[in-house]
């Protein structure tokens, strides 16, 4: 149970610690103040399951070897649970067992469990700070990406590599997967020269968190060879995130992209939903592809996640089929 103290309720001086104690709750009770409410989502997100961590207040015991607690993955994350098979998949393929997902899904027996796992892997770093230092401090290794989210083909494989890394364990079988991802993109663009050549020069807008703004940046700039008009963060981001996304525009040639919020024009906008539909239904852009949550009560029937090679045909399609209707 978590009792979520309101602004009005913190500015007249409400005790809720009191008002818990007093309503006799037979269960784990987190009280989150309402300064926290005026935070960056990220850090909301992180500091809350941290929270929910000490108040369950588990004991580390006897190491499970070769289990891993997947971090930074959140139901705010579009469509999370397709990105969260995925992830877990490439972890399987090298002989790990992902015993939790803070925040995407797990119970709270998986949750307290979770600090016997051997290893923790960050996706978002931004929506899991506080909670890896959690970890950290009861014991479990850390495993961070230095490519960031494993956001675009690079970052993926990259995110894999890390893993593979720290742990001693043999990614040749998960990188297969995105190696015949990468085949499948080549043979399609192939197939379709036209449309696929259409796509360089394209003109994009990218707002959303940091490490996730970041590889993706970079894939679309050098993969697809788009040009970065507009690249803003969310606020709360990760500063060593902040600052390699800042160096590469810089050595691109698009300094003056950095900070510049999704503009009206621009060929591609990536970004929340509402934003992206909105802007691709006014006319402000060409092509809006929702990267962030939405609530636009858009029904998805095939997996659009924005992580791992999901999220990479997720975008190709988008931008592919809104490249043919213009």
């Amino acid at each position: 149970m978590a009792v979520l103290n309101s602004p009005g309720a913190g500015l007249i001086g409400d005790d809720i610690e009191k008002a818990a104690e007093s309503a006799g709750f037979q269960c784990p009770t987190v009280l989150i103040e309402s300064p926290l409410a005026s935070t960056p989502m990220p850090v909301s997100v992180g500091s809350t399951l941290r929270s929910v961590m000490e108040s369950l207040a588990p004991v580390r015991g006897d190491v499970r070897q070769g289990t891993v607690v997947l971090l930074g993955l959140s139901i705010i994350d579009k469509d999370w649970m397709s990105a969260r098979e995925e992830l877990t998949g490439y972890l399987e393929d090298m002989g790990l067992d992902v015993v939790c997902c803070p925040g995407a899904g797990s119970s709270v027996a998986e949750m307290a469990a979770s600090v016997d796992a051997e290893y923790a892997v960050m996706v978002c770093p931004e929506m899991c700070s506080g909670l890896s230092e959690y970890y950290s401090d009861m014991g479990v290794t850390v495993i961070r990406s230095e490519s960031g989210a494993p956001a675009g083909l690079d970052a993926t494989e990259a995110w894999v590599r890390k893993v593979a890394e720290v742990t001693g364990r043999d990614p040749s079988k998960a990188l297969g997967r995105i190696s015949a991802c990468r085949a499948r993109i080549r043979d399609r663009f192939l197939g379709m020269r036209y449309n696929s050549v259409r796509i360089r020069g394209l003109t994009f807008s990218i707002a959303g968190t940091t490490s996730v703004v970041r590889p993706l940046t970079e894939w679309l700039y050098g993969y697809l060879a788009m040009a970065p008009a507009a690249v803003v963060c969310d606020d709360g981001g990760d500063a060593r995130e902040e600052s390699a996304l800042r160096r590469f525009l810089e050595s691109a040639g698009y300094g003056d992209a950095y900070g510049r919020e999704p503009e009206t024009g621009c060929d591609v906008v990536l970004c929340d939903g509402i934003t992206a539909c909105t802007m691709a239904l006014d006319g402000d852009c060409r092509i809006g592809v929702p990267i962030g949550y939405s609530s636009m009560g858009l029904d998805d029937m095939i997996p659009r996640p924005v992580y791992g090679t999901g999220g990479v045909l997720y975008i190709l399609d988008e931008i592919l089929h809104g490249v043919r209707g213009t």
